[in-house]
């Protein structure tokens, strides 16, 4: 016998097993598309509201970096904004650097990890 589940003769794999793994894969995606949505909501709210405008202007650009990874912006672009947190030139950009921060831990993302990856 093959690896894997069988159903019937020959070793191929149950039609029901295949669906079921293919549906937990879309509703672990489905899951992430509506923490990412909730929290951009939320974040979008407090920004509305004229609160800390430069620390939720980071917040949902660290959310987009945690949801979409390297796919939204660069690794250089990424490390800059980590940076901004301590070492922005005035309140404004460490205000926008520590809400990125706050953004890719809101999304899961390790940013001690990625505080690492700022001094490479």
């Amino acid at each position: 016998m093959g690896p894997g589940p069988t159903f019937g003769t020959g070793g191929a794999p149950s039609p029901r097993t295949s669906e079921l793994a293919y549906g937990v894969f879309m509703v672990s995606d489905a899951m992430n598309e509506a923490r990412f949505l909730s929290l951009m909501m939320k974040a979008r709210t407090c920004s509305s509201r004229g609160e800390r405008s430069d620390y939720w202007h980071g917040y949902q650009r660290g959310l987009r970096r945690g949801f979409q990874g390297e796919l939204f912006g660069t690794e250089d672009e990424h490390r800059r904004w980590i940076r901004l947190a301590e070492d922005g030139n005035d309140e404004a950009s460490r205000e926008r650097g520590r809400g990125y921060c706050d953004g890719l831990n809101a999304y899961g993302r390790n940013i001690k990890e990625a505080a690492r990856s700022r001094d490479r």
